[in-house]
């Protein structure tokens, strides 16, 4: 049946799974799965698994999984563990260039990759916020030609836990606290606003989001 397919289906992709997304790509209809190392496409024609994580060896957890966005005709998959990675969803998984860093949430903003919840080479900032230059998904050092940046959300102390779209604003929650991320152009490119206080995320996964309106389970009851 369906269900004992899917279960033997699920076996390939490894001990657990860290993606489920389905990507409307050129390609038409991607579902792409992924487990603790390899990143999959299923093709509907052979009902089978199809490897695209090409040479990569991932280092996915059940803490560390897989965010995926989209931008121009490209599916981009981020963790804090392995980095940003891109594919037109048949292609395999090849790293971004530019050093980005790595990071557990990722979106898009009126043409800037986002991340929030970042890892470099000074550590971990569980509550910066970073995007690349404007229609340019591999520049991520700001420049005087160039709008990249970042900045901290840190007047609360609660770590970063989700990083979603809503309109056409971010909304970047909190363990217990939830901001509005809007673009506003010129030398800052995007400003933060604390809308809630006291309520965030209750996990990265706690979350049912219908475009104009999020459902969301929070820290307080």
């Amino acid at each position: 049946g369906v269900g004992g397919g899917w279960t033997q289906l699920w076996k390939s992709v490894g001990d657990f799974g860290t993606l489920v997304y389905g990507y409307e790509s050129a390609f038409g209809s991607q579902l792409i799965l992924g487990g603790p190392s390899k990143v999959f496409r299923y093709d509907e024609s052979t009902r089978l698994l199809v490897d695209i994580s090409g040479p990569n060896v991932f280092s996915a957890t059940r803490d560390e999984r897989w965010s995926a966005f989209e931008y121009a005709n490209t599916l981009y998959l981020v963790n804090l563990n392995d980095g940003l990675f891109f594919t037109s969803g048949v292609s395999p998984l090849t790293g971004s260039a530019g050093n980005p860093p790595k990071a557990r949430f990722g979106q898009i903003l009126n043409d800037h990759l986002c991340l929030f919840y970042t890892r470099d080479g000074d550590g971990l900032h569980p509550y910066r916020f970073q995007w690349a230059a404007e229609g340019a998904p591999a520049t991520w050092v700001p420049t005087l030609v160039d709008d990249a940046g970042q900045f901290d959300i840190r007047d609360t102390p609660d770590p970063g836990m989700g990083l979603y779209l809503l309109g056409s604003n971010l909304i970047a929650y909190k363990a217990e606290n939830t901001y509005t991320i809007t673009f506003i152009g010129g030398n800052e490119v995007f400003a933060a606003k604390r809308e809630l206080t006291g309520i965030g995320l209750l996990a990265s996964k706690a979350l049912i989001n219908l475009g104009d309106i999020h459902y969301l389970m929070s820290n307080r009851q």
